[in-house]
């Protein structure tokens, strides 16, 4: 369990277009349990984040999430699982600050044992939207999709896959605000190689494609390529190095359009310096397609940091942080620096 709170100043604290600078907190919680039973395992972890200005533009933006697995070992190398999380994040893209709710769940089996493994799981996904200046209600919906998964682990420390997905997203209002049916049916295909080498280097790169056809003839198929990759590298000792990749379609509420492709790609370093100093770093960039052919934009964060340990619970921090949205309608853009400092406390 962790938590840490931080003050500082940002040249942009509403990290939109005109924003004015001022003053800003930031509270972090970090929480996470793992049975240590000797057959089966069980876990959860919650984190939240609380961002505002103090001065300058009046921001809250909260975050939160939380989500718990099950692991059932059966026999001759079979296993259940079932998951289930709930996440709150805020959307400033409504013209005011809203949220969007998501619960998740899924139940699923498994065989790892033998050259060739196989999964399958079922997975469900509620999504309720906050109404901005406007209501949203029209976008609340539910996907229920299947996941069937084939592993060639002739090698365990390299293991090619491939992944297919179908699934069906239904909307809570069968015609929304524009009249526009936006019930549509899900397929994706993804192929790609987990590889584990222990503590030196693990996790699993992907690539695919996914398509979106909506039940409304007006609104065009969404499809594109899609990226999904966890790669943990540990170079030298003491130093650990994260990079990832990921894709996600979102959904519209604007007559005629059919939503947006948006993938994510960046990395993570953190070096323990001696046993009382740890530095941090990190890039990342959001990249928003609009299938409609609106301007597309992009989200990027870079960061640096440190922890200073006074004892084994308690540490001094520091992060300088930068933001910046680039988009074909220049009149989005945006830049934003913060420096905080601050305390973290650990169990």
């Amino acid at each position: 369990m962790s938590l840490e709170q931080t003050m500082g100043f940002s040249s942009n604290t509403a990290q939109a277009p005109g924003g004015k600078s001022g003053a800003i907190s930031q509270t972090d919680a970090d929480f996470s349990a793992t049975s240590d039973w000797s057959r089966h395992e069980a876990s959860i972890r919650a984190k939240g984040s609380y961002y505002r200005s103090i001065a300058g533009d009046a921001t809250e933006l909260p975050s939160a999430s939380v989500e718990g697995s099950l692991r059932l070992d059966l026999i001759d190398g079979w296993k259940g699982t079932a998951t289930g999380g709930y996440s709150y994040e805020t959307d400033t893209d409504t013209g005011t600050v809203a949220g969007k709710h998501v619960a998740t769940g899924s139940l699923g089996i498994s065989r790892e044992a033998g050259i060739w493994q196989f999964a399958l799981r079922g997975v469900a996904e509620r999504s309720i939207y906050e109404d901005g200046l406007t209501s949203r209600k029209d976008q609340n919906n539910t996907y229920y999709g299947a996941v069937g998964r084939i592993t060639y682990a002739a090698n365990p420390a390299l293991s090619p896959f491939v992944e297919v997905e179908a699934g069906i997203r239904r909307h809570d209002l069968t015609v929304d605000a524009n009249g526009e049916r936006r019930d549509s049916q899900v397929q994706a295909l993804r192929g790609g190689i987990a590889f584990d080498q222990g503590e030196k280097l693990n996790g699993e790169i992907s690539v695919g494609w996914q398509s979106e056809r909506f039940e409304d003839k007006n609104l065009k198929d969404l499809g594109g390529l899609t990226f999904d990759s966890e790669v943990n590298w540990s170079p030298v000792r003491d130093t650990n190095v994260r990079l990832f990749a990921s894709t996600k379609f979102d959904g519209s509420s604007t007559a005629g359009q059919n939503g947006s492709i948006v993938t994510t790609a960046g990395g993570e370093v953190n070096k323990a310096v001696n046993d009382r100093l740890e530095l941090n770093a990190g890039i990342s960039a959001e990249h928003s397609r609009f299938d409609d052919g609106t301007a597309s934009e992009t989200v990027y964060t870079a960061s640096g940091g440190f922890r200073y340990w006074l004892n084994r619970y308690m540490a001094l921090t520091g992060t300088v942080e930068r933001e910046w949205l680039s988009s074909d309608d220049k009149a989005k853009e945006y830049e934003a620096t913060s420096v905080r400092a601050g305390v973290r406390f650990k169990r």
